[in-house]
């Protein structure tokens, strides 16, 4: 069985510990190493990936983001609840231009996706609850 040496650890290891690059060489670094820099490398960067996504997805930076949560009251237009910039929010858009409307909390685009984003549906069932239970009193 061939062996390499690992160039991180320094330490000879079976090919199969390797990842194998496309012209069938393997990766510099064994696999456990590699694994160690790229959890290294996330927790350093904890922005990286989701500052990409924003960016390719919606063309807006975090900062972006957080001004958009903040010109809402920092709070989901759906149900009111407070919006952390972070973890739980999700960007609402319109699923053929990707234009953005707003930033919901994650209950409220899931809802909104279940609808198909459909004003009449939400109506119609605003309707049955109240046939169900009565109106609701807002306070």
């Amino acid at each position: 069985m061939e062996e390499v040496v690992c160039r991180e650890c320094c330490i000879s290891k079976p090919i199969s510990d390797f990842y194998v690059l496309p012209n069938g060489k393997p990766y510099w670094c064994c696999r456990s190493c590699k694994r160690t820099r790229h959890r290294a490398w996330k927790k350093s960067h904890p922005d990286s990936r989701r500052q990409e996504r924003l960016k390719r997805r919606y063309g807006m930076t975090i900062l972006d983001r957080a001004n958009l949560i903040s010109s809402q009251n920092g709070s989901c237009p759906g149900c009111g609840k407070y919006l952390l910039s972070g973890r739980g929010t999700h960007i609402d858009h319109l699923h053929g231009t990707r234009v953005v409307r707003g930033v919901l909390c994650r209950h409220c685009n899931l809802i909104l996706g279940l609808v198909n984003d459909d004003p009449a549906i939400l109506e119609n069932l605003a309707k049955y609850l109240e046939k169900q239970i009565g109106p609701t009193v807002l306070t």
